[in-house]
């Protein structure tokens, strides 16, 4: 048994070796991934904040021009709308007005009139009588 403990024992040795060597080759190429990373990390960082920067900058540039650009349409839409309300205001005002005139003409031309009324009274219808029994006269002269 001992013989096979100390073969043992030198395997433990032997493995343990290897086992320690390849343990810290991994721990070297994990510590220079780690640096890698913690380099790459670090430049993109402040490239990013940077490039983050500048798109902030950006979007607050086009949040101002874009509120300015609506506050110049709403203000356009507004005139458009009051225009609109006081062209609508004078054709009702003048619209009222027409309507009335002719509710005016109307009322001189309804003046009813009695069509078996007599117009012509008095000397006017005398004179008239007078002119017309002449014409007769004249005429039965050329007859006869």
């Amino acid at each position: 048994m001992d013989a096979d403990t100390s073969q043992s024992s030198s395997e433990d040795e032997d493995g343990s070796e290897e086992g320690e060597i390849i343990d810290k080759e991994e721990k070297k190429k994990s510590r220079k991934q780690a640096k890698k990373e913690a380099k790459e990390n670090l430049e993109p960082e402040s490239k990013q904040t940077e490039t983050e920067d500048k798109e902030l900058n950006l979007e607050d540039k086009v949040k101002s021009s874009l509120d300015k650009i609506l506050e110049e349409k709403k203000k356009h839409l507004e005139k458009l709308i009051r225009e609109e309300e006081e062209k609508e205001n004078k054709a009702i005002s003048s619209s009222e007005e027409k309507e009335e005139d002719k509710k005016e003409e109307e009322m001189k031309e309804k003046k009813k009139i009695n069509i078996w009324e007599k117009r012509t009274v008095g000397p006017v219808f005398d004179a008239a009588l007078q002119r017309y029994l002449e014409r007769k006269a004249n005429r039965e002269a050329m007859k006869g």
